[in-house]
């Protein structure tokens, strides 16, 4: 793409001095349902680690003193094999995973619909497996990467916070953790590839995606990759390490770095009114901070979730058309009264970029993101041109595989169009974290949750859902646009990076995957569950918002001393809340709290690990519902 005008090069500026303080309040302690680990089914785990024992595994897995390690923890072996059951995504909605805050892209490309062509072939080519341990990788290597031979790596086992990646939505939080003492435990890299190889595999199961890749890394160490499946189905094109996906709102953590740069070197003030950088958008003369747009707190309606979008996103459309479906709507909320996940504002942090360093966005994010990090094969995202190695996207139907729905790369833009492959984002993470593409400041605002204007802190940063894995402190986001899925995620107290890309939108949940991978190398951090403060007739009933900019419906019942969650129409599964104390529970990484007048609940602060949003009391037998 070309230059917007001339160059920018952030070392012109000075570092800024001028940065809000954001209160740097962790994210609380997870919130998985409390349960042990001898009613999980370890079948799986056992044929893994038998698999790996027999391949002559595990010379290095015993039990470590205290002085090697800082603690005197079990065998990873033993923690391994006795591991708790692994949701292997057995078509459970995305929502109970970790994609809930997948961008709204995806949706256009999901589901049967009149008019699908007639589905792919749903049989898989095997998968190439790992490759050696010790094949090259530039884009890796660029970045300081390299490959572990099988020899003992520094790994994982700490305590943290908690559970799964499911929306790029934002939390309260209510305490701080207590990061792991001593150095992580000690992990086989065989072992770390044979975990990687069966979840991976199981997700391809019965044809519900063509192909999937994974990396993961702790420090500068690859401990697994592997491809699988197909990048085209029909020509039965295997997965390779140079396969290109588009990751959808992973993208974000990209733009969100951009404007955070701009931000430490003086060019731009996270906290000056958007129309000082873009003075035509109307605000309605409120005032809007740029911070606002980093952690969905602005209120601009979000463009994904308006009708014509769909109609939108396959026509080639000028930008300022774009702007103005969303820009000529009302704001859903007042700028900081709440945090709704919003793919408006990422696309404008795109414009501020352009705006303020004289490049379109493509060219920067290429010179000054990409290329620190190493990242050769990435790239932003074409319908027309060729990009050597790109796998094509599919989605899932009933009936089979099918061709994705056709989009404009110009619509997901700054929120959504940038394409990678698994090597080049761990590497990308490695640089981000590893202080080489933003310093101190930047990236302190890039992991501390926002704050909503009565002091809620969020679990989301900046292009980061800050939403715990597994009881572990993670920062992570997942992406998802027609036939592609994506999620990245990095455990910063085990320096352990994983990466899931997806060639198919369907019901296979790249962070279900990251999940299942962190549960079966670090553990899982459970919470106590506290017994109800009032009896649970008095929390049943419906309860309705917006989430998301869409309409959310939950029901709670309650039976045997606890609460159960259901959401969406129809009948949806109900599935057990967890008491966290007070009147707030948990399901997953969504947190509820009641909040009442007198015995009657009045509203439910429904906080979904990436959108903040009310939902409020509906009559059982209202027929408008």
């Amino acid at each position: 793409m070309g230059k917007a005008s001339s160059a920018f090069n952030p070392t012109d500026r000075p570092v800024s001095r001028c940065t809000a303080w954001i209160p740097s309040v962790p994210p609380e302690r997870g919130s998985n349902r409390a349960s042990s680990a001898s009613n999980r089914s370890s079948a799986w785990t056992d044929a893994a680690v038998e698999a790996w024992a027999a391949a002559g595994g595990g010379g290095n897995m015993t039990k470590r003193s205290a002085s090697e390690n800082g603690t005197d923890r079990t065998s990873a072996f033993m923690k391994l094999r006795g591991l708790v059951g692994f949701r292997l995504v057995r078509g459970i909605p995305a929502e109970y995973y970790g994609d809930r805050y997948t961008s709204t892209y995806t949706e256009s490309g999901q589901g049967p619909r009149s008019g699908h062509p007639t589905p792919l072939p749903t049989t898989v080519p095997p998968s190439i497996g790992a490759p050696s341990m010790a094949t090259r990788v530039p884009s890796a290597r660029a970045a300081g990467l390299h490959l572990a031979p099988t020899r003992t790596l520094g790994a994982f086992l700490g305590a943290g916070l908690l559970c799964l990646a499911l929306s790029a939505v934002l939390t309260v939080s209510a305490g701080a953790q207590t990061p792991p003492e001593g150095p992580p435990a000690v992990l086989e890299a065989d072992m770390v590839q044979t975990v990687v190889d069966s979840i991976a595999r199981e997700a391809l199961r019965d044809g519900r995606a063509a192909g999937i890749s994974v990396a993961v890394t702790q420090g500068d160490e690859i401990l697994a990759r592997g491809y699988y499946g197909s990048v085209e189905l029909e020509l039965d094109v295997p997965t390779r390490p140079e396969t290109v996906y588009e990751i959808g709102s992973v993208t974000k953590q990209f733009t969100a770095a951009a404007i955070l740069q701009l931000a430490e070197r003086g060019a731009l003030d996270l906290d000056a009114d958007l129309t000082e950088y873009l003075p035509d958008y109307p605000t309605g003369g409120r005032f809007l901070p740029v911070r606002r747009l980093l952690d969905h707190t602005s209120g601009i309606r979000g463009y994904t979730e308006l009708p014509e979008f769909r109609l939108l996103s396959i026509r080639d459309v000028p930008r300022d058309t774009l702007v103005a479906t969303f820009a000529s709507r009302p704001f859903d909320f007042e700028p900081g009264e709440a945090a709704i996940y919003n793919n408006s504002a990422y696309y404008l942090l795109g414009m501020v970029i352009e705006a303020v360093s004289g490049l379109e966005y493509a060219d920067y994010v290429e010179e000054h993101l990409f290329g620190p990090a190493g990242m050769a094969g990435s790239s932003y995202c074409s319908e027309t041109r060729i990009t050597p190695g790109k796998a094509k996207g599919y989605s899932w139907t009933p009936e089979g595989l099918v061709h994705r729905d056709p989009i404009v790369h110009s619509h997901p833009y700054a929120a959504g169009s940038l394409c990678s492959t698994t090597l080049d984002l761990v590497a990308w993470t490695r640089a981000l974290h590893g202080g080489e593409i933003l310093g101190e400041e930047g990236h302190r605002t890039l992991v501390t949750g926002g704050t909503l204007n009565d002091g809620t802190v969020l679990r989301y940063g900046g292009g980061l859902s800050l939403t715990p894995i597994q009881g572990h402190r993670a920062w992570h986001h997942g992406g998802g646009i027609n036939g592609f899925l994506s999620h990245l995620a990095y455990l910063p107290d085990h320096d352990l990076t994983l990466a899931v890309l997806i060639n198919t939108a369907g019901p296979v949940a790249p962070g279900g995957v990251v999940s299942d991978v962190v549960a079966a190398l670090v553990g899982t951090e459970s919470v106590e569950a506290h017994p109800l403060p009032r009896s649970g007739e008095f929390y049943a009933g419906t309860y309705e918002g917006i989430g998301r900019g869409a309409p959310m419906r939950i029901r709670i019942t309650a039976g045997g001393g606890e609460l159960n969650l259901s959401m969406g129409s129809g009948t949806p599964e109900a599935r057990p809340l967890v008491h966290l104390g007070s009147d707030r529970f948990a399901l997953g990484t969504q947190e509820f709290t009641f909040e009442w007048q007198g015995d009657a609940v009045v509203r439910v602060r429904a906080d979904l690990g990436g959108s903040y949003t009310f939902l409020h009391p509906v009559a059982e037998g209202d027929p408008s519902r």
